[in-house]
């Protein structure tokens, strides 16, 4: 059996919340006394949360502060170090370049090899 194929609803409907975007002149006016008198509470209970959000920041840049310095401390230190270990590859690289000029070539130190264990024995 095939499905039935859907079709596009294009119906006017009311909205379900309709109570709540258009309240009716007698309950707003109901209520009206009660968010007035509300209102004054209200209004210093979000002034103490910025006051205490102000405070919570304060603290906050603080303690960015003090990471901030600790962590800029700890770049300093790694800059020195790459620098000792640059400063040593430098020493290790011109001692190599020492010992490589002072010996001699492999090709000279195997023909000595070579004479040395052809040469008769005495």
């Amino acid at each position: 059996m095939p499905a039935e194929p859907h079709v596009l609803d294009i119906q006017v409907h009311q909205a379900h919340d309709l109570g709540v975007e258009q309240p009716s002149l007698l309950d707003t006016a109901v209520r009206l006394p009660g968010a007035l008198l509300r209102l004054p509470a209200t209004a210093l209970t979000a002034l103490e949360a910025i006051n205490e959000l102000a405070e919570r920041l304060d603290r906050l840049m603080k303690l960015l502060e003090s990471i901030e310095g600790g962590v800029s401390r700890a770049g300093t230190g790694i800059d020195l170090a790459a620098m000792g270990i640059s400063s040593a590859v430098s020493g290790l690289e011109s001692a190599v370049g020492t010992l490589d000029h002072s010996l001699p070539s492999l090709s000279d130190s195997a023909a000595a090899l070579r004479s040395i264990s052809w040469a008769p024995l005495r």
